[in-house]
């Protein structure tokens, strides 16, 4: 399980840190090695510290950092188009090789992919060089079953790892823009995310902000872009404590 890092709901604890330290992983490649990095449990308001003690594994192909899916504000009325899924079949030489995405399992129960391999001899690429642009792979995109498996993020990376033949259900997310002004308020959002990603995932929305003003945000939620700020996932943490009117760019699983 992927313990997580929380942002709201408490006063912050004497010199900014919230008591207790956490920590969270993301996926250095798809073959299931994993980079460990501990997290501190943060309030709304207090210092993010240097990470300390990083463990991580080198990924086998070159990664192109994240470039996360064009958002598009919700329809009239403040529904957003349902997200896409597909099946895609991704063939390896042996079942211990790397595809040539980057995988981030912050969220418990799917993969998401925050990067993509740009060898065009990467399985990855290989299979998108066949495949329609409704069909192919994208950075953004989630993985949600592989060879029958789905529920569990560490299972479908077991998975992935352990077969030659992947059949990988992806979805696209649906894309929103949500805005509210914290007025002094903490946004009461508890986040997993990993100082190595790129988003923040929502595990829990608490008294603060968010509830008050019933903005449109639920757990699972994924954060990839705040008040223009993208990038690091430490950096939108500093926006979302820093700033005083918030616009988030989320990504929904429909």
């Amino acid at each position: 399980r992927v313990p997580r890092a929380r942002v709201g709901g408490r006063q912050p604890a004497p010199h900014g840190l919230a008591a207790g330290a956490m920590f969270c992983c993301c996926a250095a490649n798809d073959s299931g090695d994993l980079q460990i990095v501990p997290v501190q449990t943060y309030d709304s308001g207090s210092v993010v510290l240097p990470q300390q003690d990083i463990v991580a594994t080198k990924p086998e192909a070159p990664v192109q950092p994240a470039a996360e899916p064009a958002v598009e504000p919700a329809a009239a009325g403040g529904e957003a188009t349902p997200s896409a899924s597909f099946t895609a079949v991704v063939m390896k030489e042996q079942a211990d090789h790397t595809c040539g995405w980057r995988l981030d399992p912050t969220d418990p129960q799917v993969l998401y992919i925050c990067g993509l391999s740009s060898d065009p001899a990467a399985p990855v690429q290989i299979y998108n060089a066949s495949a329609s642009d409704a069909r192919q792979i994208k950075e953004g995109d989630y993985i949600t079953s592989v060879n029958g498996v789905r529920g569990s993020a560490i299972d479908l990376q077991k998975a992935i790892k352990s077969s030659t033949k992947l059949d990988v259900v992806l979805q696209r997310p649906v894309m929103r823009t949500v805005t509210f002004d914290k007025r002094g308020r903490t946004s009461g959002l508890d986040l997993r995310y990993a100082p190595c990603g790129h988003s923040l995932v929502v595990e829990l929305v608490r008294d603060g902000a968010v509830r008050d003003d019933n903005v449109d945000i639920i757990p699972r939620d994924r954060i990839i872009e705040v008040s223009g700020r993208r990038g690091a996932a430490e950096g939108l943490l500093e926006a979302l404590k820093g700033e005083d009117h918030i616009e988030l760019a989320i990504a929904r699983l429909a």
